[in-house]
Parts: C-alpha cells; sequence; structure tokens
C-alpha cells in the first residue's frame, strides 16, 4: 500500500474500527514521509474464508468457488438452462455448506462434489443435478481408465528395460503378427523409449511377415478359393480368421503374461460404434 500523496509506502495506522458490515474493518493511516493522513478499509473476500481444497492425489490447493459456478452452469446448459446468476447463487449456498461443515478440517474434491448433488437437488434443480451427476460419472470412468493406461505402460516400460532385448522382441512380436503395432509405438512415444532395438525388431517382424504372404499366401488362399465356387464368401472367411486373431489378441492379459508369465485371458475392450 502506498500514500496517495507521495506514493510512500512508509505508512503507519493510528486508528482503527470496525464497519457495519462483519467482513469490512475501517483504518486510518498516515504516512511517515508527507504527514498525509487517509482511510482505507479491510474486505475480506467471503469465498476467500475457504481457502484450501485436498485434491484426489492429496495434494492441497487453493479453493477457487468459480469452479463451483461453472460446473453448475454448464450441467445447466446441457437440460436447457441459462440462468448463471442462479448458478452463483446456488455456488455462493454450496460455499456456505462447505464452510458449516468442514469448520476446523479442509474438505476433499469429492466432498464437494457430493454437496454440490445435495444442494442442486434440495434447491429442486433434479434435471441440473442428474446432468452433473451424468458428468461427474464419465469424468471417473475417465481417471480410471487414464490410470489404467499409465499402470499397465510402466509395467511394460519397466520390463523393456531390465530385459537385454526386451525392445527388440517386442517389437518384432507387433511388427510379424496381427497386434496393433501403432499402439506398441504410442505406448513408445509416451514412455519416450530410446532403442535400437525398436527399429531392429520392428524391420525383421515386418519383412519376415511379407515374406510369409508373397510365398505361402498363394498356398493358403488356392485351396480355400477352390472349395468355395463364390470368391467373395472366400474372401469374408479369410476376413473373418483375421478379425478372429485380433480379437483373441485382445483378449490375453498382456500385462500379466509380461510380469508374471501366466496366460490369462479377459473381456477385451473393442471399439464402440
Amino acid at each position: 500500500m502506498k500514500c496517495p500523496k507521495c506514493s510512500s509506502n512508509k505508512l503507519k495506522v493510528i486508528d482503527k474500527r470496525d464497519s457495519d458490515d462483519s467482513l469490512k474493518n475501517r483504518r486510518r493511516r498516515e504516512c511517515i514521509d508527507c504527514g498525509n493522513r487517509f482511510t482505507t478499509y479491510e474486505h475480506i473476500v467471503e469465498d476467500d474464508l475457504l481457502f484450501k481444497i485436498r485434491k484426489r492425489d492429496g495434494k492441497i490447493v487453493d479453493f477457487d468457488s468459480k469452479k463451483i459456478t461453472n460446473a453448475i452452469f454448464q450441467a445447466a446448459k446441457s437440460v436447457g438452462g441459462s440462468d448463471i446468476d442462479e448458478a452463483k447463487r446456488l455456488s455462493k449456498k454450496i460455499v456456505e455448506f462447505i464452510k458449516q461443515k468442514f469448520k476446523d478440517e479442509i474438505p476433499g474434491v469429492e466432498d464437494v462434489q457430493d454437496i454440490v448433488e445435495r444442494v442442486l437437488v434440495k434447491e429442486g434443480h433434479s434435471k441440473t443435478a442428474k446432468a452433473y451427476i451424468l458428468y461427474r460419472e464419465q469424468r471417473k470412468k475417465l481417471r480410471e481408465t487414464k490410470t489404467t493406461f499409465i499402470n499397465v505402460q510402466k509395467v511394460i516400460g519397466n520390463y523393456l528395460n531390465q530385459k537385454k532385448h526386451g525392445y527388440l522382441i517386442a517389437s518384432f512380436l507387433f511388427a510379424a503378427t496381427p497386434l496393433p503395432s501403432n499402439m506398441l509405438f504410442i505406448t513408445y512415444g509416451l514412455m519416450r523409449a530410446k532403442s535400437l532395438g525398436i527399429y531392429v525388431g520392428f524391420w525383421f517382424g515386418r519383412t519376415i511377415s511379407y515374406i510369409i504372404m508373397i510365398y505361402f499366401g498363394n498356398a493358403v488362399l488356392t485351396p480355400i478359393l477352390e472349395i468355395f465356387e463364390d470368391r467373395l464368401t472366400a474372401i469374408l472367411l479369410i476376413d473373418g480368421i483375421g478379425i478372429g486373431m485380433i480379437v483373441l489378441f485382445a483378449s490375453v492379459n498382456w500385462t500379466l503374461l509380461i510380469t508374471k508369465k501366466k496366460l490369462k485371458s479377459m473381456k477385451p475392450k473393442l471399439c464402440r460404434f
């Protein structure tokens, strides 16, 4: 704070009084350099009374009521609402409820979200509450998927780094079989993997797969095409076998197979159309 007359920051409080508003304090100040006296008011922002919130990872961060307002407004918009002032009013009620419930402790993110749901229902905004609950559930599934992927990535990364020719063998298998090699390279990218074995293994795998297709393709395809008079039926059958192999590979729990060398099937997570 500086003196409005000379801009000096050498100030002293000569009088202090409470105002009618409990969130404001009146201060009478004097500039030591020029002797100018002036009045200031210290205002406590109501939302800042709730200082901190605990995130899901345990980290303590500053509380921001605007995030609650925005979440309520977005949920309301999804069901046809458009009143931002109502979202602000509900946000204030939620903040008051949190302050009453968590007087001597720091609330968690899930605690706050539970309170948001209760206040929305209590205030008669059941549609908005439902939209908010659905959005919350979707975010939960995304977090779980992300956590699972990161865990698998770490397990695979640790395994490949421990093995002498881990990257070479993995790249070879994905290149020579119907395994989705693009997913392997996405994993490599996220791991920031750097190994010559990645390229050598993938090159050898693809070379062998092309040799098999060129030299043994006719030996396999010709008898199948001769069995069926309709070539389209034969082609569809071959494609079906290929898709079946992909589903078979997707049904293997590769994390368990790599880490504990145990073969176990699981429900494949295929794309939903």
